[in-house]
């Protein structure tokens, strides 16, 4: 029996993820999508990435830390460069980029250590899918797809 539904639906206790494709009967079978996917490109249907506020402080923390061994070597570490900096972007609670990056900025405004030489932004604001999506991405890719390569992807082949 082919395999037409272009439909992905996760239940889980807490919620449910879903992504519908459209039916593309003429060029590609649903089978052979499911077999070339990426667990990347799954993830991007099935879920949003969410700014991780705890992820951005450790980032922005070690971009200060090698911005200002750069600057000034071991001295740096030794003379406390940035530690003031960087307790105060770890107080930082939001729940957006937006907020985490503006706060940021204030800080290392206000800051005594010069920043305006660094080549790149101190401030790092990150954004992972939830752990979830993650793992059902890794299923998929690890145990599902291998299942329909060899069962049904010569039945889609016809």
């Amino acid at each position: 029996v082919p395999v037409t539904s272009a439909d992905i639906l996760l239940k889980m206790s807490t919620h449910t993820l879903a992504y519908g494709w459209k039916p593309t009967p003429d060029t590609e079978s649903f089978v052979k999508l499911l077999c070339r996917m990426s667990s990347d490109y799954l993830l991007d249907k099935i879920s949003e990435m969410r700014f991780d506020l705890e992820e951005s402080i450790k980032q922005t923390a070690s971009h200060i830390k090698d911005y200002l061994e750069k600057q000034y070597g071991n001295e740096a570490a030794l003379r406390g460069y940035g530690d003031n900096d960087i307790f105060l972007i770890s107080s930082i609670d939001c729940d957006n980029e937006a907020d985490f990056l503006g706060e940021c900025q204030n800080i290392l405004d206000a800051s005594r250590e010069d920043y305006s030489l660094c080549e790149y932004g101190i401030a790092d604001a990150v954004s992972v899918y939830p752990r979830r999506a993650v793992k059902i991405a890794s299923i998929f890719e690890k145990h599902i797809q291998p299942f329909l390569k060899t069962n049904f992807l010569d039945e889609a082949n016809q």
